[in-house]
């Protein structure tokens, strides 16, 4: 439209209208796919619920390590690193033939660390084609790394299984009502206080450690 009469205020409005319509499609579409835990922040019964549908679907055993203290973390930044558990933990599944793997979540004063490790045979990532197999994978992880401000760092070798780490930065600051809060406690649902999220006000915690 716009480059056919790019002055025209109805093409503009039109075009307008299109990316909104898109843009809502997309917001949708990822909120039916994020599991109901995730979806309600919490993030713990998330990734426990991804834990059991890895023993049931493929028989893969994973060991959780998990954050002993809570802490604030974004919503968006919850998302993220359950898709790196959920995405990282599919190619332990489809190159590593094994049937176990760990999971670990730690947060630093900067950072939140997500780290999935398995006994695989490994690999060279120095000498393999990005468009090829378990490395289309790796390249959809560093990109979702890349959009949140994080990176990924992968650790393998051939016979000394592989490693996969995400680093996201930790904000000082949390944005009102975009909470998650994670720990060790038995799980139970309240209202976050300050002394948990210096100045901000969010509209729920969550606690509670993946069942194992």
């Amino acid at each position: 439209l716009l480059a056919t009469r790019p002055s025209s205020p109805e093409d503009v409005a039109t075009l307008t209208d299109y990316v909104e319509d898109a843009e809502e499609q997309v917001r949708a579409v990822m909120a039916r796919t994020r599991p109901p835990a995730l979806r309600e922040g919490d993030l713990a019964s998330a990734v426990g619920g991804l834990r059991a549908d890895m023993q049931a679907r493929y028989g893969l055993h994973v060991h959780i390590q998990w954050p002993a203290s809570a802490y604030p973390l974004p919503l968006a930044g919850a998302v993220t690193v359950y898709r790196f558990f959920q995405e990282a933990l599919l190619n332990v599944v489809k190159h590593a033939d094994v049937d176990d793997a760990s999971l670990r979540l730690e947060v630093t004063q900067d950072a939140v660390l997500a780290t999935v490790r398995d006994e695989g045979p490994g690999f060279d990532p120095a000498s393999v084609r990005p468009d090829r197999g378990r490395h289309v994978g790796l390249g959809l992880l560093r990109e979702r790394a890349r959009l949140s401000g994080g990176s990924l760092e992968v650790l393998s070798s051939a016979g000394a299984g592989t490693t996969l780490r995400l680093r996201l930065p930790r904000s000082a600051r949390v944005a009102p009502g975009d909470v998650l809060v994670v720990s060790a406690l038995p799980s139970r649902r309240g209202a976050l206080t300050s002394a948990n999220a210096p100045g901000a006000e969010p509209r729920r915690a969550a606690a509670g450690r993946p069942s194992r």
